[in-house]
């Protein structure tokens, strides 16, 4: 693909961002009022009160899942702006040189913020890790088990053997 087919390509991706922005923070907005209604802590403890301590909380994985897919697009709108200021920075020419400067420094801040971004996301990931270690740590009491089925044919019969295991910690 030439040059000039990825600035078009990258021109059209840009004016697609601008022209669906308002949409794009109406629906991250109405997804924040969904998932993170609750403004007083003492409301947060009574919605999980009810909540059995080694179940799932559909709540904080609906959230949790809506957080991620929101950062996912605003990391590809920030892969499309900086491919969009990176292949339309005028050439450096010999004096008055601001409106590339401008550019270069609008492209440091894309980066910057799709860095945190990027950084955020690794942190969203990290709940299920922080989950397991704070449930491990409790050491509450658990039962885990399995079963096996083994068939064996030898031609004239089939011989089923069926293992079942459980076993209990404390």
């Amino acid at each position: 693909m030439s040059f000039e087919k990825y600035q078009t390509e990258s021109l059209s991706k840009a004016t697609l961002l601008k022209n669906n922005a308002s949409n794009f923070l109406q629906n991250i907005e109405s997804t924040f009022q969904q998932h993170f209604s609750i403004v007083k802590m003492s409301e947060a403890g009574r919605s999980y009160q009810t909540q059995e301590l080694l179940q799932k909380n559909p709540v904080v994985i609906a959230a949790l899942s809506a957080s991620q897919d929101a950062v996912m697009q605003a990391l590809d709108d920030f892969s499309n702006i900086e491919d969009y200021v990176t292949l339309h920075v005028p050439k450096m020419e010999d004096g008055n040189n601001f409106g590339v400067t401008v550019q270069l420094e609008a492209l440091k801040q894309v980066q910057n913020s799709a860095e945190g971004l990027s950084k955020s996301l690794d942190e969203l990931a990290k709940y299920y890790t922080a989950r397991a270690d704070a449930m491990d740590k409790l050491q509450l009491a658990s039962e885990n088990s399995s079963e096996t089925k083994k068939e064996e044919n030898d031609g004239k019969e089939t011989k089923t053997t069926l293992t079942k295991e459980t076993k209990m910690s404390c």
